[in-house]
């Protein structure tokens, strides 16, 4: 680069010059200015201008070009494309053919461009890829032993990997057996990053620099040829949002991966590490990268593959969950390549007498044998009829023993009780000076629950977030399959690790999972993303009819740009969202969400109002500052507009949504709107509680209120109150029950805690049974400890006493679920379950019919889920439900653990009856199965319920039996 700057030099006597320069400092590369300090004398005997010329060049950067050359009058000039440019030669050609020579650089890797070009009257130009075999950086690994023969399972083996002394290294390997399942292609190799890379050097017709997308700069009044004008992808050009079409997918469970871990190299160029070979009988394909700040990335050339096999084993065959009373058949199979056929034993063993066998009396109760030949080469299968003793998870393990050989395996089965679950959870603020506190908590479990299903716990978190941290993958109970609560992995992070910033936690475990999360959300709402900037509600790119709902953009608008403070993200999203948002304003400032309508009192759709959206969407503007000021004409509008419907605002939702918006935007006319919401609440002397009566809407109230006081900070102590009874409505698990009450709930208490400052703590818990002489738990809480606390309570009790003493702040609660039939609740929808004639005991066919029954004068419900439980061993088909309606009304449809629950998704449910039907098929034989049940909710209004209760095929053991289990049956 050159720099030019006059200086003024002081005149001497003899006519000399001299020019003295040094860097003030040293500098990086990257560094954008540089200081240099340049001492001149010029004896001259006057003063006079004087220039200074810089020029700064690294010096390994220079190269030779041998050219022949002949008189011409075309000038030829070479260059190649790195992260710096340089001419590296030039001069003049005749028409004929020339040859150059350059030594390639291991810099240019992996991907390098070589343009030539001439100089007439206008400029002509071509270009060339240059793709290289090796990285900068030279990653590989192997395996010890080498993976030319099979692994045995849970064989040790070392990993040694070699790389730059500064790498950063990732390694993982996935079972071959996904892969080939699988539609998204898990591995990422050194061709793709090589297509990767063409996405950002492609030049476009319509580009008007093609000089400029190579990251070369031209100045010139001549005309251009460009050789090659191909439609491809910009990086940030005219094309750039095909990018975002189809988001990376990211995992977020790993049942199927392993290895699945990143080491530095500390210093040395290899590393060795130990690991053991998973128990799953398959190929596993193993693949990595290195990162190096000083080599760049390198990727493994080609995945290894590594088999893990036995020449005896044992393979079961179980269903994910039966209920209980059932008769499930489990399936084992042995396999024998040893060469010669064996007599082999089986056990089927019941752990703790979790399992009994069904109408067996013979043998002991803790395990059951079974003898089959297995020939060469071969497998042979070995079934047991089993009933579960107990609900829960229970171990099954499975043995096979032969002459000088054996295997043994185990599986989770999960028992399940016919009913649904209740779950209550108590919770208590603890606000300590130097005192001691009692508190009593009554567990109110009704006395006909079905036996074994009651679980009891304790848990105490010192920091008010500790639970929802540790749970951030199990917030909301719930389904998640739309894209507003699909933004459950993705706000509470946000939360999260703004509040651990905070107090300054070191919880780097905490940060990386939530990150991680942060990084897979962000990739799931590019799926809701439409072309005009808006989102969707539901994931369906391919959907031309999809459009963007304001409530949904402004919520993922503002949550992208907060959350760009922790992950990289797209800034080109954000302001099209923003952009989009602003043309939606109405000419008098509000925000009007005209169809769509899948959250009522926050869209308007049953109030008829635009207060609380349009005080949301002012809100979102707000809380990103700098949008908020590109954008003063919207803000100013919707202030005035919330402003002039003071008198007009009774309900405590609009109320509440206009008060925190207010005091964001700090407004004169705010504390008028809080104190007005504050008017309508309820106070609770017994309990300091202050809350809002209204049966779906009184948690997120209660949030805009508490954050609307917190916002002014002489308010503070009075917000107490607020936060005390916001807390008692937390889950077990830290969350809420819904998305929107989660997300500002959250957002409310985090504020509140990093005021209360957990590093003050110092006080002792005492944890007692009914009673009073049985002490179940004691234990301190310090100030350097944000850890959860908890612990399991026997089932039998029925109250627990905590006595706290010390000083600091926290909170504890008593979390209790039992299992009940709730079949004779009232119901608010018309559920009708019918089984086809085609189903068989192998295929089950249902035909679900739903309409909202209304109760008040409300006609339509909000977003509306039909949730279909299968009967144990049977799991959905690949396309498993079929939209009767007209309109084709489903908007989602999800599966769950693993294909036994189907949930279909309607924007909202009118007095019309919508139906579909529902197609699966046995994967495990189950005898005697109990009754499933297929159920309707409001997603919001968690007290609008229908269940009904179905069974398909039934079949007795003696309809399942093979051989001696006949006989023993009596069939």
């Amino acid at each position: 680069m050159e720099t030019f700057k006059e200086f003024e030099v002081k005149p001497y006597i003899l006519p000399k010059f001299f020019v003295k320069a040094r860097p003030a400092e040293e500098y990086v590369i990257t560094a954008r200015q540089v200081k240099l300090i340049v001492e001149t004398s010029f004896t001259f005997g006057k003063p006079v201008n004087g220039n200074v010329t810089y020029d700064s060049y690294k010096q390994d950067e220079f190269g030779s070009i041998e050219a022949s050359r002949s008189k011409s009058n075309h000038q030829l000039k070479v260059t190649y494309d790195k992260n710096h440019y340089k001419i590296i030669d030039s001069g003049y050609i005749g028409s004929h053919t020339s040859n150059f020579k350059y030594r390639l650089t291991k810099r240019m890797a992996p991907k390098a461009k070589l343009v030539v070009m001439y100089l007439k009257d206008y400029l002509i130009y071509d270009a060339l890829d240059l793709v290289f075999d090796e990285f900068d950086n030279k990653f590989d690994f192997t395996l010890d032993p080498s993976p030319k023969n099979a692994y045995m399972p849970g064989q040790e083996i070392s990993v040694e990997f070699e790389a730059a002394s500064d790498s950063y290294v990732a390694l993982h390997a996935i079972d071959q057996s996904i892969l080939q399942l699988s539609q998204t292609d898990h591995l990422f190799t050194r061709d793709d990053l090589i297509r990767e890379l063409s996405r950002y050097d492609a030049t476009d017709e319509n580009a008007f620099d093609p000089f400029h997308t190579m990251g070369l700069f031209l100045k010139t009044t001549l005309k251009i040829d460009s050789p090659y004008g191909e439609d491809k992808l910009l990086r940030f050009g005219l094309m750039s949002e095909k990018r975002f079409e189809q988001p990376i997918h990211i995992r977020t469970e790993f049942p199927e991966t392993w290895l699945w871990s990143n080491y530095s190299m500390q210093g040395n160029r290899k590393r060795e590490i130990t690991a053991y070979m998973p128990d799953t009988l398959t190929s596993w394909t193993i693949t990595g990268f290195a990162l190096s700040p000083s080599t760049g990335l390198s990727i493994i050339k080609q995945p290894l593959v590594a088999k893990v096999s036995h020449d005896f084993l044992i393979v079961a065959n179980l269903p994910y969950s039966i209920k209980r009373d059932e008769v499930v058949v489990i399936q084992a199979t042995v396999f024998n390549n040893l060469g010669t056929g064996l007599s082999v034993d089986v056990k089927l063993y019941s752990k703790s007498d979790e399992i009994k066998f069904y109408n067996d009396t013979l043998t002991s109760s803790h395990f059951k044998k079974k003898t089959v030949f297995v020939e060469n080469n071969s497998g042979q299968s070995v079934s047991f009829f089993i009933k579960a003793n107990k609900l829960g998870e229970i171990l099954v393990r499975l043995e096979a023993v032969a002459m000088f050989h054996s295997d043994s395996v185990e599986h989770v089965l999960r028992v399940i009780p016919e009913s649904l679950v209740h779950r209550e959870n108590e919770v208590r603020f603890i606000d300590l000076s130097h005192e001691t506190v009692n508190y009593t908590i009554p567990i109110n479990i009704p006395r006909k629950t079905d036996n074994g299903s009651v679980g009891i716990e304790f848990a105490l978190d010192p920091s008010f977030l500790g639970t929802t941290y540790e749970n951030l993958d199990k917030l909301l109970l719930l389904p998640t399959g739309c894209c507003e609560q699909s933004m459950v992995k993705f706000i509470p992070d946000i939360v999260i690790l703004d509040y651990l910033d905070a107090i300054r936690a070191t919880n780097e475990g905490t940060k990386t999972k939530a990150i991680n999360f942060l990084n897979q959300g962000y990739q799931n709402q590019l799926k809701c993303k439409l072309n005009n900037g808006s989102f969707a509600i539901f994931p369906r790119a391919s959907d031309n009819s999809a459009e963007g709902s304001i409530f949904l953009t402004a919520f993922i608008a503002k949550s992208l740009k907060i959350a760009s403070k922790h992950i990289t993200v797209d800034g080109n999203i954000v302001a099209d969202a923003f952009r989009w948002l602003a043309s939606q304003q109405r000419s008098d400032g509000k925000f009007i969400d005209e169809k769509n309508i899948y959250m009522g009192e926050m869209q308007g759709g049953i109030r008829k109002t635009s207060f609380a959206l349009t005080a949301y969407v002012l809100a979102a503007f707000l809380e990103t500052e700098d949008i908020g000021q590109q954008y003063p004409s919207v803000v100013n509008k919707s202030t005035e507009y919330l402003k002039s419907n003071f008198d007009n605002m009774d309900h405590p939702y609009d109320l509440a949504v206009t008060s925190y918006a207010m005091s964001m935007s700090k407004d004169s006319k705010g504390p008028e709107f809080l104190k007005k919401l504050i008017d309508n609440s309820t106070f609770d002397r017994s309990n300091t509680y202050r809350y809002w009566n209204h049966e779906t809407l009184g948690v997120e109230i209660a949030s805009y209120a508490l954050l609307a006081k917190l916002n002014d900070r002489s308010q503070l102590i009075d917000s107490t109150p607020i936060m005390r009874w916001l807390n008692s409505q937390r889950s077990n698990k830290g969350g809420f029950v819904g998305t929107q009450e989660t997300f500002v709930a959250l957002k409310a208490l985090a504020k509140f805690a990093v005021e209360a400052n957990p590093n003050r703590n110092e006080y002792g818990v005492q944890v007692r049974g009914g009673d009073p002489d049985k002490i179940l738990k004691t234990f301190r809480v310090q100030r350097d400890k944000i850890n959860v606390i908890k612990f399991d309570v026997e089932s039998s009790e029925r109250s627990v006493f905590v006595e706290v003493s010390g000083i600091g702040t926290g909170y504890f609660q008593v979390f209790y679920k039992y299992h009940r039939s709730i079949l004779h609740e009232k119901e608010s929808f018309n559920l009708a379950v019918n089984v086809l004639k085609s189903t068989t005991y192998d295929h089950l066919h249902l035909k679900v019919c739903v309409a909202f029954k209304p109760k008040d004068s409300t006609s339509v419900s909000n977003m509306a889920l039909v949730e279909i439980a299968l009967p144990s061993g049977i799991m959905a088909t690949e396309n498993p439900v079929e939209d009767l309606s007209e309109r084709k009304d489903i908007k989602q449809t999800e599966l769950r653990y693993e294909g036994t629950s189907i949930v279909v998704y309607y924007m909202n449910l009118s007095v019309m009856e919508k139906c579909f039907n529902v197609n699966a098929e046995r994967r495990y034989k189950v005898a005697m199965h109990r009754p499933s049940y297929v159920v309707a909710y409001d997603y919001y209004h968690k007290k609008r319920v229908a269940i009904k209760t179905y069974e398909g095929n039934v079949k007795q053991p003696c309809e399942l039996c093979e051989g001696e289990d006949c006989d023993i049956f009596s069939c």
